[in-house]
C-alpha cells in the first residue's frame, strides 16, 4: 500500500556529520501507515543515497509530543550505530566475525555478548538482561579459564560439564533457586545460539539439572501482623531511612512496585486533588520504558496520611517538578538513583535491627494482597495491582486455601 506523507508534517529531527534524520508523519494514520524517520545513506557498491526508513519504537497512534520524542530517541541510537559503522542497508557491523565449528569458546562468547548489544539497540532486550546476561558469562569465563578450558571449542562441552560449573556457581554465590534457574536460562540460551550459528550440533545444556520453582514456599512467605507492626514501629522517626519508610507505604498501601516508584517525579504529583498520576511511559537512563509493569497509565487516590508523608519528605523541593521524588540519601534529585536502592536499603535496615531473613522486601507487597484478598475478593485485589493477568491473583487464593483450616457448621452432620 502507497504511504502518503504529509510534507507540512516533515521536519529535521536532527544532524550528525552529513546525514540529516527526517520525521515523516502519514496523512492517514492506520496499521498499514508507520511514522517513520527517514535518512540518506551512501551505498558504495552503487556510488548512491540510499534513503533508510524506520520505525522502531514510534507510536503511531500517540500525541504529537509523545511520538516526537520517541522519534528522537529512535534518532539518538541510529547515531549510536552508524558511530560504530552499521551499514544499515546490509544491517552488519564492521569486522562481523563469522563463528565457524573451528571458533574457540572465548571467541563465541565475546561474539554473543555483541550480539546481545545490537539487540539492546534494536530495543529487543532491555539494559538489566543485557547486564544480567554479561554478568553471568563473566562467571563462565572464569570458571573456563581457572579449568583450562576457556580456548577450547565449546563442541567438547556436555550435559555434565554445565551441571559443574552451575554447582560451583551455586556454592560460590548462594544462589537460591529462582537465581540458579535463571543464570542457567542465560547459559542456555548462549549456547543455543551456537546451534543456530552451526557451531554446535546439539545443546549441551538440554537435560541439565533444574530446580523446580512452582509453589516455592518463599514465593508466599508473608509478614505476621506484629511483624507489621514492629518495622512500623523501627522506622518511626529515623531519618536515614525516611525514604525506605515513605517507599514501604506506597508499596504495601498502594501496590506501586520498587521499580515504578523510582520513575516518579514530584510533577506527577496533584496535591490540589490528591491523586499522583502515573503515565504510561517515560524516558529512563535515556529510553523510553513503561512506567508501570503493565505498561498502562494509572491514576492513585492518595490518603491525607500518605499526602502529609510526602510533603513531609518532599520539604523545600516540592516546587522541583522534574526530581525524582527518590534521589537517594533521602532526598529527591534531578538524576534518578540506582535500581537497588530499595532492596539495599531494606537489607541494611533488617541487619541492623536485626529482623528474620524470612522478611523480604518483595515480601511487604505479598503481605497485603494476602491481607486484602480476606476483606476485597480477588477482583478488587485484582484492580488494585494493576494485574492483566487474573492467573496471577488466583495463586493468592490458592495459596490461601491452602493454609487454611478447613471448619464446617453443625447442620451438615451425617
Amino acid at each position: 500500500m502507497k504511504t502518503n506523507f504529509k510534507r507540512s508534517k516533515a521536519r529535521i529531527l536532527k544532524s550528525w556529520k552529513d546525514t540529516t534524520f527526517r520525521l515523516f508523519v502519514p496523512s492517514i494514520i492506520n496499521k498499514d501507515n508507520k511514522i517513520e524517520v527517514h535518512f540518506n545513506f551512501f551505498n558504495p557498491e552503487t556510488g548512491k543515497n540510499k534513503q533508510i526508513k524506520k520505525a522502531n519504537g514510534i507510536d503511531r497512534y500517540a500525541p504529537e509530543k509523545v511520538y516526537v520524542g520517541q522519534a528522537n530517541l529512535l534518532v539518538d541510537s541510529l547515531i549510536n550505530l552508524l558511530e560504530k559503522g552499521w551499514n544499515p542497508i546490509s544491517n552488519t557491523m564492521p569486522d562481523y566475525n563469522k563463528l565457524t565449528a573451528n571458533s574457540n569458546t572465548n571467541d563465541c562468547i565475546n561474539v554473543w555478548i555483541e550480539h546481545r548489544e545490537a539487540d539492546l539497540q534494536a530495543k529487543k532486550i532491555k539494559k538489566d538482561e543485557l547486564e544480567t546476561t554479561a554478568m553471568v558469562l563473566r562467571f563462565f569465563n572464569n570458571w573456563l579459564k581457572k579449568n583450562n578450558l576457556l580456548y577450547d571449542k565449546p563442541s567438547i562441552f556436555t550435559k555434565n560439564d554445565i551441571d559443574s560449573f552451575m554447582r560451583s556457581i551455586e556454592k560460590k554465590r548462594t544462589l537460591g533457586k529462582a537465581t540458579y534457574n535463571s543464570y542457567l536460562y542465560r547459559i542456555n540460551y548462549f549456547f543455543k545460539f551456537l546451534v543456530e550459528e552451526r557451531v554446535l550440533t546439539s545443546n549441551p545444556c538440554l537435560g541439565t539439572f533444574k530446580h523446580k520453582v512452582k509453589g516455592l514456599p518463599t514465593r508466599f512467605v508473608i509478614f505476621e501482623g506484629d511483624e507489621v507492626a514492629m518495622v512500623k514501629e523501627k522506622l518511626k522517626g529515623v531519618a536515614k531511612y525516611a525514604d525506605l519508610e515513605l517507599a514501604i507505604n506506597l508499596l504495601y498501601t498502594y501496590r506501586i512496585r520498587g521499580a515504578e516508584q523510582l520513575r516518579i517525579t514530584i510533577g506527577m504529583f496533584d496535591f490540589e486533588n490528591n491523586l499522583l498520576l502515573c503515565p504510561a511511559q517515560v524516558v529512563e537512563r535515556g529510553e523510553l520504558v513503561n512506567m508501570t509493569k503493565n505498561g498502562q497509565p494509572a491514576v492513585f487516590k492518595l490518603n491525607e496520611h500518605m499526602i502529609t508523608m510526602i510533603k513531609r519528605y518532599l520539604g523545600k523541593d516540592i516546587e522541583n517538578k522534574n526530581y525524582f521524588l527518590f534521589g537517594g540519601h533521602c532526598k529527591p534529585k534531578p538524576v534518578q538513583t540506582a535500581q537497588q536502592l530499595f532492596t539495599n536499603k531494606w537489607s541494611r535496615f533488617r541487619k541492623e535491627n536485626n529482623l528474620p531473613p524470612h522478611l523480604q522486601w518483595y515480601a511487604l507487597k505479598h503481605t497485603s494482597n494476602s491481607n486484602t484478598l480476606l476483606t476485597t475478593g480477588s477482583d478488587a485485589l485484582s484492580i488494585i495491582n494493576r494485574h492483566l493477568d487474573t492467573n496471577q491473583i488466583n495463586k493468592y487464593t490458592a495459596e490461601m486455601k491452602r493454609k487454611m483450616t478447613i471448619e464446617v457448621d453443625d447442620t451438615h452432620n451425617f
